[in-house]
């Protein structure tokens, strides 16, 4: 037992993708004893940096709602490359756990290798009549735990349709009371 919180501790200390090949390197035994004891945020960003395979490895050690729980927290799209390379009773016991299952289920339908397939179906939006503090509020409300990175918010007219685009440096810039339409790019 104290050789598996030493073992999860240092594993802990190290960046994600670090951890996912350390946890791969160990003994079986250590490495089936350690993963379930990790937190599921911990395995998330795994899922987010590590290779796919080795994740696909790691999830052999996690009960069906904790992996769930830690796809969950992963962004969609590599989720969704982890979940293609478990066996299907696996990939279809965790999907019906998942919260995000929907979201993943359009990916899953793509080829692996397609643009579709890895995807990152969320991006930040604001409407081209937002203040610049409502557009940052917006924003702020769309992110996702890990938070994607992006340089620029798509802009939509009222009907949804792009008119758009605006930088984030040009956004934070701005005076909170002026409107996206007027820094439009």
């Amino acid at each position: 037992v104290g050789k598996v919180k030493e073992a999860r501790d240092a594993i802990l200390e190290l960046h994600p993708v670090d951890q996912a090949q350390v946890l791969r390197a160990l003994p079986n035994q250590i490495e089936q004893a350690v993963v379930p004891d990790l937190p599921d945020e911990a395995t998330a960003r795994m899922v987010d940096s590590g290779d796919p395979k080795d994740m696909a490895e790691i999830a052999g050690h996690l009960l069906p709602e904790r992996l769930a729980a830690a796809l969950d927290l992963a962004r969609p799209e590599r989720a969704a490359i982890v979940l293609r390379l478990l066996p299907q009773d696996r990939l279809e016991t965790t999907m019906a756990l998942m919260s995000s299952a929907d979201e993943i289920s359009m990916l899953l339908a793509y080829q692996s290798d397609s643009a579709g397939g890895i995807m990152a179906p969320h991006f930040p939006t604001v409407r081209v009549t937002d203040t610049v503090a409502q557009a940052l509020g917006a924003i702020r409300a769309q992110r996702r735990n890990p938070p994607y990175r992006f340089n620029s918010v798509y802009v939509v007219d009222s009907d949804w349709r792009l008119a758009g685009f605006v930088s984030l440096v040009n956004l934070a810039l701005e005076l909170s009371d002026s409107f996206v339409e007027t820094i439009l790019e």
